[in-house]
């Protein structure tokens, strides 16, 4: 089944294509078989924030930076990686502060309006699970602790364990292999 995109834009839809001629496949980027979770993971981002293709392609070429800077072994999360990428596109400053490890969950929840997602929504289903892991990772220690006992973030914790990587290391990490170049 071939993926896209499907926009509004001044009342008249326009459908991307993410088949065979995607902007994935145009980057040519190495990404050891992430390919299909990155597109599951852009998709209902790019339509929850209405990015335009313009924004799009800044998404990939983020992408791009991070994959050609990175190893076949290194841990990657790819939601999370997926997250930044577009944040850096569509907010740089929150990016920074996710960067340099200032902004809450509440903080980025609220600016990506990711706070009213419903898990009903088939659409968004991605999105919710990726506001989850983003949840996770962000929270402060106390926040943290209540989260590591609720049934629905534990695996969450068993695969940041799994990839022994921090919980509150993951988005500094991956924000840093983003912004290795700068992209104008």
């Amino acid at each position: 089944m071939r993926k896209q995109l499907k926009y509004t834009l001044n009342s008249e839809t326009i459908v991307l294509d993410l088949g065979s001629t995607s902007l994935l496949e145009e980057h040519n980027l190495e990404t050891w078989g992430d390919g299909p979770q990155i597109l599951d993971c852009i998709e209902p981002l790019a339509n929850h924030l209405n990015l335009s293709l313009r924004q799009l392609e800044k998404v990939y070429t983020n992408l791009a930076v991070f994959y050609i800077t990175v190893e076949k072994g290194y841990s990657r999360i790819v939601p999370a990686i997926v997250f930044l990428a577009v944040v850096k596109v569509v907010d740089s400053a929150l990016f920074n502060c996710l960067l340099y490890q200032t902004a809450s969950y509440d903080e980025v929840s609220d600016k990506l309006n990711l706070t009213n997602m419903s898990v009903e929504n088939q659409e968004n289903t991605a999105l919710f699970d990726m506001t989850k892991i983003i949840k996770v990772v962000l929270q402060d220690k106390d926040g943290s602790e209540k989260l590591y006992v609720d049934p629905e973030f534990q695996d969450i914790f068993i695969y940041l364990k799994h990839l022994r990587i921090k919980r509150d290391q993951v988005i500094p990490l991956f924000a840093k292999q983003i912004s290795m170049f700068e992209i104008t």
